[in-house]
């Protein structure tokens, strides 16, 4: 009976995934002893189970490494993680504070420039259209780098 697997299940397709069902033998041992496992397929396969052989044991050898070091942990460790991370907090929320002051401040100091400028320069209006129109243009641009591709957690 050319053609037929041990299984008596009739002709495979090679494309198909293999399992152990469709070689009739069980297991991953039966899949690659299959006489009808094309050699390019075996080698494959082999190599799969391979890698995912060294993962899981890279996975596992990590887990008890990590596992060791958190049995090293005491109350006083504890404690003085969550001392930090107030400390961290209330740093990061004064930062925030200054940064928003420090934007204020650079905005009116803008402001006031312009305010300046056009009062200095209103009996000459050829000189106050071009300094508007670069100053325009420098803000523009400015405006448009700062807002491109940034995000509101960004602030």
């Amino acid at each position: 009976m050319a053609g037929e697997s041990m299984s008596g299940q009739g002709e495979k397709n090679m494309d198909e995934p293999v399992s152990a069902e469709s070689t009739g033998y069980g297991g991953i041992t039966g899949i690659l002893n299959d006489p009808d496992l094309p050699e390019e397929k075996r080698i494959a396969l082999t190599r799969e189970i391979m890698t995912f052989q060294m993962t899981a044991m890279q996975i596992t050898r990590e887990s008890e490494e990590n596992a060791s070091a958190f049995q090293n942990f005491t109350p006083e460790h504890i404690t003085q993680y969550l001392t930090s991370s107030d400390t961290n907090m209330v740093l990061s929320h004064k930062s925030d504070t200054q940064n928003r002051w420090f934007k204020l401040a650079v905005i009116g100091m803008t402001v006031g420039l312009f305010g300046f400028t056009i009062f200095v320069l209103k009996e000459k209006p050829e000189y106050l259209e071009k300094i508007l129109i670069g100053a325009g243009g420098v803000i523009a641009g400015a405006l448009g780098g700062f807002g491109y591709g940034k995000t509101k957690k960004d602030d």
